[in-house]
């Protein structure tokens, strides 16, 4: 068939008639209702481009080390390269910033770290680190110690936190380092995966 103008609804309305189809009402559409169902949908899409943003994401941590200290502190420029190859992020408090130390450290620990590596030699340790070690505890910051050979560290509340021994050269412990950041990041993928999934 064919047919142009009025003719074709005429034609359209015998197919219908030759089908025996009805004519119904147009459904109704509540505006609100399903824009709040979009909205919903589209909080979720976020949150789970979020979660995938931050499973993918690089880790990042705070190293607590004492800076006054040349050996300790080229000790952990290795430790520092060694974290870059494995696509770990890394800040210290030995940059100079003319404000108080507590208020520079504070922030540098609050830059999104996922962890902090405290590096205690035997010239002793950061006078810092219990302020850095509790301000990790109390928001749920791993933190891993890497205790040199005869390097003593009174770990006080902190007693049964599990640390990692060096000698000299501090890529002795990177395995077992590598095996902490392996945790760590497992950690973090499930937190982001719970998170996304209660939104």
């Amino acid at each position: 068939m064919r047919a142009d103008g009025k003719e074709s609804v005429e034609c359209l309305e015998q197919v219908a008639l030759s089908l025996g189809l009805e004519q119904t009402d147009a459904p109704k559409f509540d505006y609100e209702v399903n824009a709040a169902k979009v909205e919903r949908l589209e909080s979720r899409v976020l949150a789970l481009e979020k979660a995938a943003k931050d499973v993918e994401r690089t880790l990042k941590c705070f190293i607590s080390f004492k800076f006054d200290d040349a050996q300790t502190a080229t000790l952990v420029d290795r430790l520092k390269r060694l974290l870059a190859a494995v696509h770990i992020e890394w800040v210290t408090g030995e940059q100079f910033e003319p404000r108080r130390i507590e208020d520079k450290v504070k922030a540098k620990l609050r830059a999104d770290v996922d962890f902090i590596i405290a590096v205690i030699s035997k010239a002793g340790e950061s006078k810092w680190i219990r302020d850095e070690i509790a301000d990790a505890n109390a928001r749920g910051l791993w933190v891993v110690l890497l205790l040199e050979n005869g390097a003593t560290f009174d770990k006080g509340i902190f007693g049964t936190l599990e640390h990692i021994q060096y000698d000299l050269a501090i890529d002795q412990s990177f395995l077992a380092l590598l095996e902490g950041i392996n945790f760590i990041k497992a950690e973090v993928s499930t937190r982001t995966s719970q998170n996304a999934a209660s939104t």
